[in-house]
């Protein structure tokens, strides 16, 4: 005979663990995206930069359905630059309607007329500073909140105990 026994856990304590799961996971998520920029250059960086570019309206029409159905930015690591093209390995494709699509890195190469913008990703300092001393006081926050330091929380006397209900006059 198997005998299950109830979950000493309750349901709201299981709610709030995976809430708070999704937070970090959301901040960290956005933590390591809001580490980088994209900032434009004139002239082509060396080979094995990441680099995004945005198509001419052109372009995006030569380019129907061979990257995407309406090609707006295309993000990758510069393999090769030319004269008159540049070959990306391309990890994404954004749609002019804002819709991403990844890639695995295949080589692709573009007109260099057909590149309005050419962007390079490059730390931004702010943006993690920020983003670390934000990090810090939610972390901060976090610790006080449960009292794992022994700061913060209810101060409560160990001898003085009540039970359940509602607070009455003490006898």
């Amino acid at each position: 005979m198997t005998v299950t026994r109830p979950s000493t856990t309750p349901r709201a304590s299981r709610a709030s663990r995976r809430a708070a799961a999704a937070g970090w996971l959301a901040l960290a998520a956005h933590a390591t995206g809001a580490c980088y920029s994209y900032t434009p250059v004139g002239a082509p960086p060396g080979t094995d930069q990441v680099v995004q570019i945005e198509l001419t309206d052109q372009e995006r029409a030569n380019l129907r359905g061979a990257i995407g159905e309406y090609p707006l930015r295309v993000e990758g690591r510069l393999a090769a630059v030319t004269d008159t093209s540049y070959t990306l390995n391309v990890t994404s494709v954004e749609s002019v309607r804002g819709e991403p699509a990844r890639w695995a890195g295949e080589p692709f190469t573009f007109r260099r007329s057909g590149v309005s913008v050419l962007r390079i990703k490059r730390l931004d300092r702010t943006r993690t500073a920020l983003t670390v001393v934000g990090g810090v006081a939610a972390i901060g926050a976090f610790i006080a909140s449960r009292s794992l330091l022994g700061i913060g929380g209810a101060n409560r006397d160990p001898d003085d105990v009540r039970p359940p209900g509602p607070p009455g006059p003490v006898q």
